[in-house]
């Protein structure tokens, strides 16, 4: 089935420009290097470097404290310069191996390490330091000792506490069972997954650092939209190595449904990578949003530094492997669910409206499984997941299950969400006024599927769209539809 990832890219710009009357030399070909690039990391059995990662994100402590019963976000401006942001800066060690994978060799695995320290940059100290003389402190502040390095893999885990107010950073995937150190729980939090598929619970803030893991899959050739354009940005030196600079630009689709439609368009999220010119590895990785109307600034830049780059470096076994410290206990990492309902639960009887507006409920459809997917016409994950869906209807409708998208537009989106079906050329029962039953079922996050059994019970669930999340929705159909 195919997939649009979020990150993925097409068509190539390249130009010649002509100077004096003499045509310069081309510039190099940015599809080119982004494919060799591409090729070198898919290619790569091990990597380990050292990765720098800064995000900014609410500051929760200076957040006003909500009534109770509040069910909305904090109650503060949504001007971004109001908001009361702080800088994180995670500081870690990676190494990963790439697994084979006998089942499907277009899904690799990888097995990975992460040792290092996630702290707050406190930004007006450091900006007053960038101004300092090299060899004295600002006045007023102590002599900052220089940053240590990040533990070595496979090192004595660090006992409870965190250094220097650090929060310090331990993750190991051997390909079956994650690892995490938690300081604050005193605890090694454990995740069993036999599949690869990893809880987002145990790995949300770590994530980006293993970015370069899951760039051959989003940008290659095959998976990119036709209106994203691929541009070469000239070089910049990283760290001592010399970069080409790979700009991918990815226009964002939005509904609109007044005037003027010139605010909203040319909307694009971007993507740099600094791509080494002596190996092809990608040094820096820039990823950021679309600056839509009304904004004062632009959307803040999220920024990977990468140094010490190693490629294939030889790896042991241990490395993968995270001990649990004395003192400290181990735990299940719990799954988070973004749904109230539970498997084995049946779901409350609802009435909701197809595309002619006949009222249907969903014991009509006892006696068959069922998938329910739920979607919004402003929701741009749940678009690419909707083809998937297609082809779940089509390969099965004859076999015993029934395929219903469940739109949670309101008002006058409902007429959008109608017209981009037909646009599509979705045949699947699609039906609507779906806001109150997913808010019945605690549904926190779409696209979000549901897969019911012939009495209307939970069989299975799942958020968001990924090859590997799809491939377990398939082997639930078809297992359930042997019974």
């Amino acid at each position: 089935m195919r997939r649009l990832p979020v990150f993925a890219v097409v068509a190539f710009c390249s130009f010649l420009f002509g100077t004096s009357g003499a045509t310069r030399a081309a510039d190099p070909d940015p599809e080119q290097i982004l494919s060799d690039s591409l090729r070198v990391i898919s290619q790569a059995k091990s990597l380990s470097y050292s990765a720098t990662y800064r995000s900014r994100v609410l500051d929760q402590s200076q957040v006003p404290e909500q009534p109770p019963g509040a069910i909305f976000a904090p109650t503060i401006s949504v001007e971004p310069r109001e908001l009361p942001m702080k800088t994180i800066q995670t500081r870690a060690k990676v190494v990963w191996q790439r697994l084979p994978d006998v089942a499907d060799d277009d899904d690799p695995r990888v097995r990975f390490s992460i040792d290092g320290t996630i702290s707050t940059v406190n930004e007006v100290a450091e900006d007053k330091e960038k101004k300092a003389p090299a060899d004295k402190a600002p006045a007023g502040e102590k002599q900052k000792k220089p940053a240590g390095k990040p533990a070595e893999a496979g090192a004595k885990a660090a006992p409870a506490g965190e250094a220097d107010g650090d929060e310090i950073l331990r993750i190991a995937f051997n390909g079956k069972v994650l690892r995490s150190l938690n300081t604050k729980q005193q605890a090694v939090l454990e995740y069993a997954s036999d599949d690869g598929e990893l809880p987002l619970a145990g790995i949300t803030r770590v994530l980006p650092l293993l970015d370069l893991t899951s760039i051959p899959e989003e940008l290659s050739r095959m998976n990119r939209p036709a209106d994203t354009v691929i541009q070469y940005k000239g070089t910049e030196t990283i760290d001592g190595t010399k970069c080409y600079v790979i700009e991918i630009r990815i226009p964002l689709e939005i509904e609109t449904t007044g005037e003027p439609v010139a605010e909203v368009k040319d909307l694009a999220y971007s993507r740099r990578l600094f791509v080494a010119q002596s190996d092809l590895l990608p040094r820096r990785i820039e990823n950021q949003g679309a600056q839509f109307p009304g904004m004062p600034t632009a959307p803040e830049v999220v920024r990977i530094d990468l140094t010490q780059m190693k490629l294939n470096p030889p790896v042991k076994t241990g490395e993968f492997e995270l001990a649990v410290p004395k003192g400290f206990e181990l735990k299940e990492i719990e799954t988070e669910f973004t749904s109230a309902v539970m498997v084995g639960d049946e779901l409350p009887e609802a009435t909701l409206t197809d595309g002619d507006g006949k009222e249907r409920t969903l014991t009509e459809f006892h006696g068959k499984l069922v998938l329910l997917d739920f979607w919004a016409s402003w929701c741009p994950p749940c678009k690419l997941s909707m083809p998937g869906i297609q082809e779940i209807h089509d390969e099965f409708k004859d076999k015993g299950l029934v395929v219903i998208g469940v739109s949670i537009d309101i008002e006058e989106e409902v007429d959008a969400a109608k017209a981009y079906l037909k646009e599509k050329e979705y045949n699947y029962l699609t039906l609507f006024d779906g806001s109150d039953f997913s808010e019945d079922l605690g549904i926190r996050s779409i696209p979000h599927v549901l897969l019911l059994d012939t009495e209307g019970k939970l069989l299975y669930q799942h958020t968001g769209d990924s090859p590997k999340l799809e491939k377990r929705l398939r082997k639930a159909i078809e297992e359930n539809l042997k019974k």
